[in-house]
């Protein structure tokens, strides 16, 4: 003969609940609502969005980071805030590099926009992080 649990013990045997999501779509999409923001774009903000992008590609250029997909989900986000940002960004960034590199940095950034649409769909933004871990390789590559 089988004793049912009580409710205490039967609570006690569940499974705890799943942890929540390491990324919110909503907050995403309410995080560029907000950049859009005629406020947020003042000079001061657009001076600040600048530095932030070149850092981005900075850390991708020049440092050890295994995680291309935290870095790229931020990047597409600011080029596609200002497309004219992201172009003064780059040839500050190839004007920084030994004249024979910027050639092939230069083909570098051509690539890293192939086939990416201005949008944070979901594919899209899968594109750009797939490019954006072959922008870094093969400009390591000497």
């Amino acid at each position: 003969m089988m004793i049912a649990p009580s409710s205490s013990q039967a609570s006690s045997c569940t499974p705890p609940p799943p942890p929540p999501p390491l990324f919110f779509p909503p907050f995403q999409q309410y995080f560029c609502a907000f950049l859009l923001c005629p406020l947020f774009l003042s000079s001061i903000n657009s001076k600040i969005l600048r530095q932030i992008l070149k850092t981005l590609f900075e850390i991708v250029l020049f440092e050890d980071s295994g995680n291309q997909w935290s870095l790229s989900r931020p990047t597409l986000s600011l080029i596609l805030i200002s497309e004219q940002m992201f172009s003064d960004i780059r040839a500050q960034i190839l004007a920084s590099q030994p004249a024979d590199q910027q050639q092939r940095l230069s083909l570098c950034f051509d690539k890293l926009m192939a086939d990416v649409t201005r949008s944070l769909e979901s594919k899209n933004r899968d594109k750009f992080t797939q490019n954006l871990t072959v922008f870094k390789h093969e400009f390591r590559v000497k």
